[in-house]
């Protein structure tokens, strides 16, 4: 079973107070909503033709 799966089953059986997913996927009988919203980065080395760019 995935760290994800793990987590949801202990929920499940009421093991943990609160969890923390990436994605609410394979959370049937949890409720779920978003806590924080954060922007994405990336890593580039220097030098890459994309390295400096922004997006959005």
């Amino acid at each position: 079973m995935t760290a994800h799966g793990e987590q949801t089953a202990a929920l499940r059986e009421a093991t943990p107070d609160v969890g923390v997913v990436r994605h609410s996927s394979g959370t049937s009988g949890l409720e779920s909503g978003p806590v924080v919203r954060r922007s994405l980065g990336v890593l580039l080395p220097v030098g890459h033709p994309r390295a400096g760019e922004r997006c959005g």
